[in-house]
């Protein structure tokens, strides 16, 4: 069944009338808290100016770490899910034994848990940074799911 447009129009109505009284519903309880906020403080961890120097402050610096984790663990991820997935389209079941169990066990371990099983024991014992850590968690997880993902385009 075909609705007409002004049916759409409707639930967007219905939809954005929910939202309004959940955010006055939110303000009226911040405002029963009688909180000061001090929003005077977040520039200076944004930035901070030394010596007529702008400086990144914690939060950007943080940001652009997160970005750089992100960039490198995407390309070893598709590069590890690739061959992941070549391995499962394998004709040598001893590969595709490995392939599946990897895919399994890293799909089911929580990304939290694999992130402090790598930084506090794989890192220990191979002398390898909190920087790297991180990458390698990142993709070592995220090429599970691109396997699947190859996979699923290919087959």
């Amino acid at each position: 069944m075909k609705f007409p447009k002004w049916y759409h129009l409707i639930d967007y109505l219905i939809i954005m009338l929910v939202l309004f009284t959940v955010c006055l519903g939110f303000s009226y309880l911040l405002e029963q808290q009688n909180y000061r906020w001090q929003w005077y403080r977040i520039p200076e961890y944004l930035y901070f100016i030394h010596k007529d120097e702008f400086y990144f402050g914690p939060f950007l610096r943080g940001f652009g770490v997160t970005l750089q984790i992100s960039g490198i663990a995407i390309v070893l991820c598709a590069v590890l899910g690739f061959v992941i997935m070549l391995m499962q389209n394998s004709k040598l079941i001893t590969l595709r034994f490995i392939a599946r169990s990897y895919i399994e066990i890293i799909r089911n371990i929580p990304i939290l848990v694999l992130l402090l099983l790598f930084y506090f024991v794989i890192a220990a014992i191979f002398g390898v940074s909190r920087f790297w850590s991180g990458v390698l968690t990142l993709a070592i997880y995220e090429a599970a799911f691109a396997a699947e993902i190859y996979r699923a385009g290919i087959g």
